[in-house]
């Protein structure tokens, strides 16, 4: 690895900004202040990390993470409708591929203090405990939806979701992390700055993070993926084998 100190300055700079500014807006979402926030990026920079953390001493919010069908998301926000409610979507990217999930979804990003959600269909929907779900129904929480899509570039192809897609943006507080990632190299030094949280955290002895981290900067161009369930991943290679034998099977496991 060639270093660029200047170089991985600003990227590092760009990162914090972006990561503190999506905690303030977080902060912000769950007091009521602001009723959409989406954050896009890619998998593995740490944006659920982030936002559970910045949420984790209050009490208001809901996770919901997984697939999400039609009936299971308006079933969500109908249980979660309050005004003091914060619900945060993580890796339900499945209410996107939806034009019924997204019609849903448009209305309870809107910023209107109460917004009007409603199922028209013969097909009456159940709540979890049987009973029979309202036609419509006002809306007051406030949401946070994380996407690994990249939801800008959506928008801007000529497909039956990209007006959906805009529509979400335009109605929500927005955040793009693939802008600030996008080479290698923004990855390798988001990788470097939190590496000794997940080092401590895999129990990794400085002999084993110096050799880990050596692998990943010498060879960061030739790995499968630049995240930071690489770490993970790589602490638990080097857990098992030791470090006589853990370049040579760090780089068949994860590598190209």
């Amino acid at each position: 690895m060639i270093y660029n100190r200047e170089l991985d300055t600003l990227l590092l700079n760009k990162q914090n900004d972006f990561f503190d500014t999506a905690r303030i807006t977080s902060l912000a979402v769950s007091n009521g202040k602001i009723k959409s926030f989406v954050l896009a990026g890619p998998a593995g920079v740490g944006k659920s990390f982030g936002i559970e953390k910045a949420l984790k001493d209050r009490q208001n919010i809901v996770f919901v993470g997984g697939h999400v069908s039609n009936g299971g998301l308006y079933t969500i926000l109908f249980n979660n409708r309050f005004n003091d409610k914060t619900i945060v979507f993580d890796d339900s990217d499945s209410i996107l591929q939806s034009e019924i999930s997204l019609g849903l979804l448009k209305h309870a990003l809107e910023s209107k203090p109460i917004r009007h959600i409603a199922w028209v269909s013969q097909a009456r929907l159940k709540n979890y405990d049987g009973s029979e779900l309202p036609p419509d129904f006002d809306f007051e929480a406030s949401i946070i939806f994380l996407s690994n899509l990249n939801l800008s570039q959506i928008a801007e192809k000529n497909t039956k979701l990209s007006p959906h897609i805009e529509a979400i943006i335009s109605r929500s507080v927005y955040l793009d992390a693939y802008k600030i990632f996008d080479s290698p190299r923004a990855f390798l030094v988001r990788i470097n700055e939190l590496k000794g949280y997940i080092f401590k955290a895999e129990k990794i002895n400085p002999t084993g993070a110096s050799i880990i981290s050596e692998f990943i900067n010498t060879h960061y161009l030739e790995l499968r993926e630049l995240s930071l369930r690489l770490i993970v991943k790589l602490s638990q290679i080097y857990k098992i084998v030791g470090p006589a034998k853990f370049m040579k099977i760090a780089k068949l496991l994860t590598g190209k």
